[in-house]
């Protein structure tokens, strides 16, 4: 914390401006650089070089803007920020976004419409960088599936996304269930959602339950004001990124009752109820994270479990009410048996 204090203090007296990326990113390196610390290490030392060597590389990139202004000469992106020879980590990267897109349990569709959003905003950094016009990367997106497909979490990476390729200032996701926003006063539902989108400036707004603010955004409704208001807001000439979630079902049969939301968010990404193989990883994630080991009979067991629990719906809930079931029930067995030293192991008496 002192380093990057330091720094910060050094862009301060300088007039620089550090965007919300660049910060994380400043915080990681020098996260880096105090545990490599050596005998020879000078706080002060250190963070000059570093700070030199960070404005020399902003000028190096704002010298190849096509059209510069006076807020590039003063702000800092990530960018900027020098890597550590030895491969150090400071911060996100278009690898680990794709990784993790890759970890997320089934969703191939979602994935796939997911890459194209990669594929079409790397396009229009390019173009930028030639000083050509860019083609429009969606700012208004719906996601739509049933709870617990992976919607919250994708969203999650979109927002790195844009933030990796200059799109965002940051990474950051505002979470709002928009039932909520289904006011009782004239105004308040306005009001509700100009404050969920400047909290999530720079970032992204995660509205969920977005179905159900549809059905009451009727003109001679208060809920018609939170959805005006969103679409006014992604109409102005730096609109938000927003995504909307909710069940499919749902969706489809409103958005042709509200045709100018529909146009708006007509990049949809459509996610499907997981498979029982599916839950039966994340159950398996959880198990490990807890340093916790499956007999071969106990995995079987949960396999079957997770089969029957899905067919009543519920997604990567079940996944999770399985894992807190077996655990207690794994507690109280060992308890009963006195093998405390048991407690590494997962076995089939203790999958319900």
């Amino acid at each position: 914390a002192e380093l990057l204090d330091i720094f910060l203090s050094q862009c301060d007296v300088n007039h620089f401006r550090l965007t919300d990326t660049a910060h994380d990113t400043a915080r990681r390196l020098f996260e880096t650089m105090w545990g490599r610390r050596d005998h020879n290490f000078g706080n002060a030392r250190q963070v000059r070089n570093l700070f030199e060597d960070t404005v020399t590389r902003q000028a190096v990139r704002i010298s190849q803007l096509p059209n510069m202004d006076s807020s590039d000469l003063v702000t800092i992106e990530a960018a900027d920020l020098p890597v550590l020879e030895g491969g150090a980590d400071t911060g996100d990267d278009l690898g680990k976004v794709m990784e993790d897109l890759a970890a997320l349990p089934g969703q191939s569709e979602a994935k796939r419409d997911f890459r194209q959003l990669h594929d079409l905003a790397a396009v229009a950094r390019e173009r930028k960088s030639q000083g050509l016009p860019p083609p429009d990367v969606p700012h208004a997106l719906a996601f739509m599936g049933n709870p617990g497909t992976g919607k919250r979490a994708m969203a999650a990476l979109l927002v790195r996304l844009y933030a990796l390729f200059g799109l965002r200032s940051g990474s950051k996701v505002v979470e709002m269930d928009a039932a909520a926003m289904m006011a009782d006063l004239p105004g308040k539902g306005a009001a509700m959602m100009a404050q969920a989108l400047a909290q999530a400036q720079g970032g992204l707004l995660y509205l969920d339950n977005f179905h159900q603010l549809l059905r009451r955004a009727q003109p001679s409704d208060y809920g018609f004001e939170a959805v005006d208001a969103l679409l006014r807001a992604l109409s102005s000439a730096n609109p938000p990124l927003v995504v909307v979630a909710g069940q499919e079902t749902a969706l489809r049969t409103l958005w042709p009752t509200h045709p100018a939301c529909s146009a708006r968010f007509a990049r949809r990404l459509c996610f499907a109820d997981l498979a029982a193989r599916d839950l039966l990883e994340l159950f398996r994630r959880r198990c490990e994270a807890h340093q916790l080991r499956l007999s071969a009979e106990a995995e079987e067991k949960a396999a079957r479990a997770l089969v029957s629990m899905q067919e009543a719906g519920g997604n990567a809930a079940n996944a999770e009410r399985l894992f807190r079931q077996v655990v207690s029930r794994q507690e109280n067995r060992c308890l009963a048996l006195g093998a405390g030293g048991g407690l590494g192991v997962l076995e089939a008496a203790d999958i319900p």
